[in-house]
């Protein structure tokens, strides 16, 4: 099934238990696809370490980051998106940039003079089409057997 049609899912089935009254089912879902979607996070944070230059600490420091997962039920902007949170510790890195391609640093701890080295994009996303299909499987099983037990009453 498409990731559209993933969306819908999660769309319908907000909908349904908003009409029903229901409380209980959405917390399960919401904790079903965060389970789904956690081996996004581990995959992006295997990416980093793997293909990040290992002086300096900067592939420490990224594997460090905090994994989180949003999902949004609104009709018109269903989603599911796992994001990779800055590390606590350093406000200069910048991780969108790097995905791109870019990593941008001070030579050798010279805070005042900054480099941008380029490297290849999606170092942290790339390769994770595998670990994309199988947590969309697994989000469309949560919500068919949670719209089931809705549907059941």
């Amino acid at each position: 099934m498409a990731k559209g049609d993933v969306s819908a899912q999660l769309a319908d089935f907000a909908a349904d238990c908003r009409h029903a009254g229901e409380k209980d089912l959405p917390k399960l879902m919401r904790k079903g696809v965060r389970a789904a979607a956690k081996p996004l996070g581990e995959g992006m944070k295997r990416n980093a370490s793997r293909k990040l230059p290992k002086s300096g600490g900067l592939a420490a420091l990224i594997a460090s980051s905090r994994i989180s997962t949003k999902i949004k039920t609104s009709r018109r902007a269903a989603s599911v998106s796992v994001e990779m949170k800055k590390p606590k510790a350093k406000g200069l890195v910048d991780l969108k940039s790097i995905n791109r391609g870019r990593i941008r640093h001070p030579l050798f701890g010279d805070r005042g003079e900054w480099f941008n080295t380029e490297t290849s994009p999606n170092l942290i996303t790339g390769g994770l089409e595998p670990e994309i299909d199988q947590a969309t499987r697994e989000i469309e099983k949560v919500v068919g057997e949670l719209a089931s037990k809705l549907a059941a009453g």
